[in-house]
């Protein structure tokens, strides 16, 4: 789990698509109400946000 931490971290530092501190950036959006938590894994609470994150991302 620590490694696919450090590669993300890693990734979102160098592309600067995603914060660079992306446990800031999934428990925000955990306690938003975005995201949920199931095991190990962050889900889309709602549809509408996953669809806006794939359009501003090729924008």
């Amino acid at each position: 789990m620590s490694g696919r931490y450090f590669v993300a971290a890693l990734v979102f530092r160098l592309t600067r698509a995603f914060p660079s501190k992306p446990k800031v950036f999934l428990d925000w959006t955990r306690r938003s109400g975005l995201l949920r938590v199931t095991g190990t894994a962050y889900q889309f609470r709602h549809e509408t946000y996953r669809e806006w994150l794939r359009r501003s991302a090729y924008t």
